[in-house]
C-alpha cells in the first residue's frame, strides 16, 4: 500500500506540482491519540481529502478513472511547522505523522462539496472530474494498487496543535476524525 499525498489542492490547479509519497507506517487509525514527536518545537496540523483505490490500474484514462475508486476520507497529517516542500521524508512521512479517518462512500457527497464541521465549518469542492484528471495524471508515473491512497491535497485547514486537546470532525454531517493529540 502506497499513500500519494498531492500538496496543493487540485480544484485550484490543472496539474499536481508537488506529490509527496508516505510510507504505510506513518498512517495511524483513527480515534488513536496523536503524539507530537520531540524533533521539533513548533507543529502544523493540515485536512486533506482522499480517496481509496479499489482496482489495479495503469495508464488509466480520465474518464475512466472514477472506475478506480470507491470512498473518501479526510486526513489529518502533522508536519514541522518550519518544514519548506519539498522536504526530506524524516520531516513529513514520519510514523504515525497522518490520521486516516472513517470511509464514506462517494456517492454519499451531497452537492459536490464536503462539509467539515468541527469548531470551524468549512466547506471545499469535492469535484469528481478533478479527482478523476488526478488518478489519470498519478498512473502515469505509479501503478495503482487496491488499497493504495491518494491525497487530492490540503483542503485550506491548518491549525497548531496543542497537547491534550481533542479534535472531532465530521464530514457531510457524519462523524469522521475523532483523535485527541498528546
Amino acid at each position: 500500500m502506497k499513500i500519494l499525498y498531492c500538496e496543493n489542492p487540485i480544484w485550484t490547479t490543472c496539474e499536481p506540482t508537488d506529490v509527496s509519497l508516505l510510507v504505510d507506517s506513518s498512517l495511524s487509525r483513527n480515534f488513536h491519540p496523536l503524539f507530537l514527536p520531540p524533533h521539533s518545537d513548533e507543529w502544523r496540523l493540515t485536512l486533506g481529502v482522499a480517496v481509496r483505490i479499489v482496482r489495479l490500474g495503469k495508464f488509466i484514462s480520465p474518464r475512466f478513472a472514477h472506475r478506480y475508486y470507491d470512498a473518501a476520507t479526510l486526513i489529518a497529517r502533522l508536519r514541522p511547522a518550519d518544514v519548506v516542500l519539498p522536504a526530506s521524508a524524516t520531516m513529513t512521512a514520519f510514523d504515525s505523522s497522518a490520521i486516516v479517518g472513517e470511509w464514506m462512500a462517494v456517492e454519499d457527497t451531497t452537492a459536490q462539496t464536503l462539509a467539515i464541521g468541527g469548531d470551524t465549518d468549512l466547506t471545499i469542492p469535492f469535484e469528481r472530474d478533478s479527482i478523476d484528471r488526478l488518478i489519470a495524471y498519478l498512473s502515469c508515473y505509479f501503478m495503482l494498487k487496491t488499497g493504495d491512497i491518494i491525497v487530492a491535497g490540503d483542503c485550506g485547514f491548518a491549525t497548531s496543535p496543542r497537547i491534550n486537546t481533542a479534535l472531532r470532525l465530521t464530514l457531510n454531517g457524519a462523524e469522521c476524525l475523532n483523535f485527541k493529540i498528546k
